[in-house]
């Protein structure tokens, strides 16, 4: 992350791919919604899995910028 344009467009992507496995763990009726134990552990798996699933795009998207600007730079 030592380009700056990174660390500020990283964490929304991080913060969007927990909300969407939120809504999917909505939609699949995974949870009771009237028991707050469970709603707080899936809250807590969806932020995590969200967060692995954004790290892995942000990686992804770092390797792809690098292979450009290598290609690039051999030309």
């Amino acid at each position: 992350m030592a380009n700056a344009v990174f660390a500020i467009f990283s964490f929304p992507v991080l913060f969007t791919c927990s909300v969407l496995v939120q809504y999917i763990f909505i939609l699949g009726d995974v949870y009771v919604f009237g028991r707050m134990d469970q709603w707080a552990m899936w809250t807590i798996i969806a932020s995590i899995v969200g967060n692995i699933a954004g790290i892995a795009l942000v990686a992804w998207f770092g390797r792809l910028r690098d292979a450009i600007t290598m290609a690039q730079g051999r030309r």
